[in-house]
């Protein structure tokens, strides 16, 4: 195979400069359409969406669409840039990303919802 693409690139460069143009414009549009093809086949996860409802928090994930009163939920974990939701039984586990609320007046309430001061992981 190495071979094959070594004897194309000589056959390209034996080429008039106005013919490899056309050739080297015709590769790029080609890998180009590979890649955004591949990159859409990737199937990329939907994302999680935590709603936070007065004394309800909905969970919506590809495979849970969920309510939870703040009671069902395990304590908080926390870290510097995420927040995990688990279920009393710990077969559940949510994550929320910090960068979702708009300021740190937001996540003190979200934290104050759920169960007072976090568990720091």
């Amino acid at each position: 195979m190495i071979l094959a693409l070594g004897a194309m690139g000589w056959q390209v460069v034996q080429l008039a400069p106005e013919e490899r143009i056309v050739w080297l414009a015709t590769f790029a549009v080609v890998w180009f359409v590979v890649f955004f093809v591949l990159r859409r086949l990737n199937g990329r996860p939907e994302p999680n969406q935590v709603w936070l409802l007065p004394g309800i928090v909905r969970v919506i994930t590809p495979k849970l669409d969920r309510q939870f009163e703040p009671g069902e939920l395990a304590p908080l974990l926390e870290s510097e840039e995420l927040f995990v939701l688990r279920n009393r039984g710990g077969s559940i586990m949510i994550p929320v990303p910090k960068r979702v609320f708009p300021d740190a007046d937001a996540q003190a309430q979200f934290r104050t919802l759920l169960v007072g001061e976090p568990a720091k992981a």
